[in-house]
């Protein structure tokens, strides 16, 4: 472990001025900026590098490392959790589904909860006047929708809205339900309540345009919950624990990813989601990690769950190399990247890097690759 890496949240600091974090995404998708971090530079060429996501195609076929990685990506699909409900009295409430913890019931944020008293019933908002869905709220952080008399992904096809992180100001329906979601992320695994966001970049020109370079993709699923961005409360990064996310990762790339960890070839995960799910994975006959629960279908498929913290002292075993947005101070992503750089002063550089050229920050923002 590299000695400036440091348990302490506070030693993960750096200045980021508010206009920094992005309202709204770039006009185009790999319009967005990308600074390329080399941590261990080749004589001549810089440790970092301005470019653009549309760069990609051309620094593959320049860098033998990329073109050469497997390519993780994180196939999850936003759910639209976001809607509105209100009481009987009128009084509104807003509320973001987190998990459906059992058949029908999910695990919910509710603005201004503490004004209920439970069980709580709810009518639906944004519905056409005669229409008419209720909802229950049993208790608190509780929703119950068994009785909702419509599939809840046809109401939140209607009424839901993408749950975006509060920070952003400027919603735009149509805009959102479009830029905060991948472009491959599949229809049955629409789970996620976050955005992973560097997968927002990429389009199917690009990914056309990578295969044609000679780069190779392989899947995973990781549904994004809160968790991934709750804040650190304690002073200790060891006295923090991450929720745990659904993990799934299906029989034929499993079997590539295996391959690969095997024969010590590099992986480059597309995200943090990607490298937590890689990470948590059992291959070239390691086993799992005591914060992974997850098991083999009958199919070949693996599923289950993480909560692995990457963290200073975390032994990478699979992961070669990292895109991912820029995130914000003293944050668990932060520290993911200062420990995948193996040095918090090599990440704070690449931040200041960013901030002195107005790189964009955070889920609507721009990105970084770590090689």
């Amino acid at each position: 472990m590299n000695t400036d890496l440091s348990d302490f949240l506070a030693d993960y600091s750096f200045e980021l001025p508010e206009e920094l974090i992005a309202q709204e995404p770039s006009e185009r998708r790999t319009d967005a900026r990308l600074l390329l971090v080399r941590r261990n530079p080749p004589t001549g060429l810089p440790r970092f590098e301005d470019l653009r996501i549309s760069d990609l195609p051309e620094l593959v076929r320049e860098t033998p490392e990329l073109r050469d990685s497997l390519w993780l990506r994180n196939r999850s699909r936003v759910l639209p959790a976001r809607f509105y409900a209100r009481r009987s009295s009128g009084s509104r409430h807003e509320i973001v589904l987190l998990e459906e913890t059992s058949p029908g019931l999910w695990s919910a944020l509710m603005r201004n909860s503490a004004k209920m008293s439970f069980p709580q019933e709810l009518i639906v908002d944004g519905l056409p006047d005669g229409e008419e869905f209720r909802i229950l709220c049993p208790s608190p952080g509780v929703v119950d929708v068994r009785s909702l008399g419509i599939p809840l992904a046809k109401l939140l096809a209607r009424v839901g809205e993408m749950p975006l992180p509060p920070y952003i100001k400027k919603r735009e329906a149509s805009r959102d339900h479009d830029r905060y979601q991948p472009v491959w992320a599949l229809g049955e695994h629409e789970k996620s309540v976050a955005a992973p966001t560097a997968s927002l970049h990429f389009t199917n020109d690009l990914l056309e345009s990578l295969r044609k370079g000679g780069v190779e993709f392989a899947d995973s699923v990781l549904h994004v919950g809160l968790g991934t961005f709750e804040p650190v409360r304690s002073e200790k990064l060891s006295e923090h624990e991450l929720h745990d996310e659904r993990i799934f990762v299906a029989s034929e790339d499993l079997r590539k990813l295996d391959e690969r960890a095997r024969a010590q070839r590099p992986i480059l995960c597309v995200g943090t989601t990607a490298l937590r799910c890689l990470e948590s994975l059992p291959l070239a006959g390691q086993g799992l990690r005591p914060e992974v629960r997850c098991e083999n279908r009958t199919d070949g498929s693996l599923s289950g769950r993480t909560q692995i913290f990457v963290r200073p002292g975390f032994p990478f075993r699979f992961t070669t190399a990292l895109l991912t947005n820029f995130h914000l101070p003293q944050s668990t992503l932060f520290v993911l990247v200062a420990t995948f750089a193996d040095s918090r002063k090599l990440a704070q550089e690449a931040y200041a890097h960013a901030v002195a050229h107005r790189y964009r920050f955070f889920s609507y923002g721009d990105a970084s690759l770590w090689i």
